[in-house]
């Protein structure tokens, strides 16, 4: 990035390659599962202290689990600079997916069917990219509630199994649905979060085609 004597900053848009890629990857596996096992064993441990088992439980998993599990999902993404719309949005795909991977591997050796367990790992990638596209639009919170307000949606049902397919089905594909548009309106332009470079003197050279 260079600043010239008119304050005019120009740079040119990162565009992740695939290394960067496979190392978001791996951030869903190696930080924000670990970090989401250890917020959620403290706050279990709290509530525990002060409420009967079933429901501090019930609030683990239908309150405090999905705002703790899509921040740390989301958190990796919040230091990247000078990104596209369309990279930020691929990279909170990734990040969820590697998420995901650890949870099926726990839930189907826990003897949970593969299918649905599949159907877990796609669902925390669509969750994250839904606050990875608010990240890109630069309007974070209302997307980021979306996702957790999905993710508390698909537990709440999960109690039950029985109705389970009524209420978590249709979170999980409507989680989907809303990946799949917000990625259609992602484009390869300019994505910025330090308020520095959010400037009307910003230039920037971008590498790939709009």
């Amino acid at each position: 990035m260079v600043t010239n004597p008119t304050q005019e900053i120009s740079f040119q848009l990162h565009i992740p390659s695939a290394g960067e890629r496979m190392f978001f990857l791996l951030q869903g596996v190696l930080i924000s599962t670990p970090s989401t096992i250890f917020f959620e064993s403290v706050a279990l441990t709290y509530l525990s202290a002060y409420l009967a088992p079933n429901l501090s439980s019930l609030l683990i998993i239908v309150v405090l689990a999905p705002i703790i599990e899509e921040f740390t999902k989301a958190f990796p993404l919040l230091y990247r600079h000078a990104e596209t719309e369309r990279s930020i949005f691929t990279l909170g795909f990734l990040t969820g997916l590697g998420f995901g991977f650890p949870e099926f591997i726990f839930y189907v050796s826990s003897g949970a069917p593969i299918t649905l367990r599949i159907l877990g790992i796609f669902f925390h990638a669509a969750s994250t990219s839904i606050s990875a596209y608010g990240l890109a639009k630069r309007n974070f919170l209302p997307y980021f509630a979306i996702s957790v307000f999905l993710h508390a949606s698909n537990n709440l049902f999960a109690q039950n199994e029985q109705i389970w397919w009524l209420g978590g089905g249709a979170s999980i594909l409507a989680c989907y649905l809303l990946s799949w548009r917000f990625y259609g309106n992602t484009r390869n332009q300019f994505f910025e979060t330090s308020p520095e470079i959010r400037s009307p003197v910003v230039t920037v050279s971008n590498p790939e085609k709009p």
